[in-house]
């Protein structure tokens, strides 16, 4: 019951502007916020970092009863300026296990706000390693992707003097990852980015690979399927005319099905908002 009794005294206190109230609510010995996130979300055996998970252990009696309750108490401790950088770090293991199951559950539009709010929470996470937020992100672009049943098949560029161009893309050979193997894994949330120059028609002129993580395996997939694709400019503008323009993809590995299949983000990144 403290679960919801303590955020509910920290909202009120909150709204009505009783610092008294928020400070109870998050400093009470018993069942204070400091409490429920430090002995709530208790430590991995072997990172001693938070692992996200309540007292049980069951990972949706976490994610989705007692997170739910505490999060307006974490919102008033902001708000009143006390937490700390350790409660922080409690909390944002929870959001990720959150949105990780809400994937699980196919409620992709729930599982993007769960990592948007970890990905807004990651600035005040000064002992957070940059992995974890490319991880968020990543997992944000996917399930804002899984939003979306089909496939973008325009494509907005900047023109030689500021104007947009826009771009039809004709898909003409599917990009595949790359072979898992001994050498090469499949990367869930591997990137790739390339700078693509266009012929008149559209057909691709050339592709130079900008980054491919983790390895050059993802960037060797990528040209080797969009080398054949046909970026159709409008009518009247030729492919050569379009300046040289940036274009990424990510792969990943679908969390509903990871064993038996495969699929990636074949489209433009979308940055997080």
């Amino acid at each position: 019951m403290s679960s919801w009794s303590m955020p509910a005294l920290a909202e009120v206190g909150r709204v009505l502007g009783c610092d008294e109230w928020v400070e109870k609510a998050f400093h009470s010995e018993r069942c204070g916020l400091k409490v429920l996130l430090e002995k709530g979300f208790p430590r991995h055996e072997a990172t001693g970092r938070p692992d996200g998970f309540w007292f049980e252990h069951a990972p949706f009696y976490a994610c989705f009863y007692v997170l739910t309750a505490i999060t307006p108490l974490v919102r008033a401790g902001e708000a009143a300026g006390i937490m700390t950088d350790e409660l922080r770090e409690h909390y944002a293991s929870a959001l990720m296990l959150r949105g990780e199951a809400q994937e699980d559950m196919q409620d992709y539009e729930a599982a993007a706000a769960s990592y948007k709010a970890f990905l807004e929470l990651y600035p005040n996470l000064p002992n957070a390693s940059e992995g974890v937020y490319e991880n968020a992100r990543n997992r944000y672009q996917i399930t804002q992707s899984e939003m979306d049943d089909s496939e973008d098949d325009t494509f907005t560029v900047t023109g030689k003097d500021g104007e947009e161009i826009v771009l039809t893309i004709e898909r003409k050979r599917e990009v595949r990852s790359p072979r898992a193997g001994k050498e090469t894994r499949l990367a869930d949330g591997a990137s790739v980015r390339a700078k693509i120059t266009l012929k008149a028609d559209g057909r691709v002129e050339d592709i130079e690979i900008l980054s491919s993580k983790p390895n050059e395996k993802y960037g060797e997939s990528f040209e080797n399927g969009v080398k054949h694709w046909r970026f159709i400019p409008p009518k009247g503008v030729s492919g050569t005319d379009v300046p040289p323009f940036e274009y990424g993809m990510i792969f990943y590995v679908t969390r509903r099905n990871s064993a038996e299949r495969r699929e990636m983000l074949a489209r433009e990144t979308r940055p997080v908002r």
